[in-house]
């Protein structure tokens, strides 16, 4: 599991959740509400763990937020204290990974937060996924939630036609290294050794050895 640092936003950071939409706000009893999503066809790296601040800047309370498997493996945990924590952005407060976390691309993850009992600090409960953008490098799955007084946990439990927006998190999409085709077969790769004999590539053009 991957502790977490307050930082500033990366500049070329990514979220999660755009916006947290428009739906009611919603806290629950003691629960973990979150959802599923599933990456693309890249990896992604998680830098950053966030929470909605739906009053006056500053939590209430404190509240966790957890990454996990679909199998319930915690990955990644971030411990929000009442005030406020790390740095905003859109309305939500981050904390840093100490770390960064690579997301495996056509992998499913699960990211919620904890609301203790009687918090003022909500998060959205929207009943259509139009009312919160998603980035277009993951696709919403469904939502979960645990029962009353389960406190910070896996939220094992699916709700459909529902979404909970109050986790959220930062991250980029790795750059892919250049790659090179070798067209064996052909004669290439033998007259390219041979070529480089005596000699050396440098910037594309080959260069003799005096």
């Amino acid at each position: 599991m991957l502790l977490v640092l307050a930082r500033p936003l990366q500049s070329n950071a990514i979220l999660l959740i755009g916006s947290p939409g428009t739906g009611d706000l919603f806290s629950g009893d003691s629960v973990t509400l979150g959802n599923v999503f599933t990456v693309g066809t890249k990896p992604l790296t998680v830098t950053a763990l966030g929470l909605f601040d739906s009053g006056t800047p500053g939590f209430s309370q404190s509240h966790s937020v957890g990454l996990w498997t679909t199998s319930g493996t915690l990955l990644a945990r971030a411990d929000f204290l009442p005030g406020l924590n790390g740095f905003t952005d859109n309305g939500f407060q981050y904390l840093g990974l100490a770390s960064p976390l690579i997301l495996l691309a056509g992998t499913s993850y699960i990211l919620g937060a904890s609301y203790p009992s009687g918090t003022t600090d909500l998060c959205y409960a929207n009943d259509t996924i139009q009312y919160e953008s998603w980035a277009a490098t993951v696709t919403y799955i469904n939502s979960r939630y645990t029962a009353s007084g389960a406190g910070f946990t896996f939220p094992r439990y699916t709700v459909g036609g529902l979404s909970y927006v109050g986790a959220n998190l930062e991250y980029t999409v790795p750059d892919q290294p250049d790659t090179f085709v070798l067209l064996l077969g052909s004669g290439l790769v033998c007259g390219l050794v041979s070529s480089l004999k005596g000699g050396k590539l440098v910037g594309g053009r080959l260069h003799r050895a005096s």
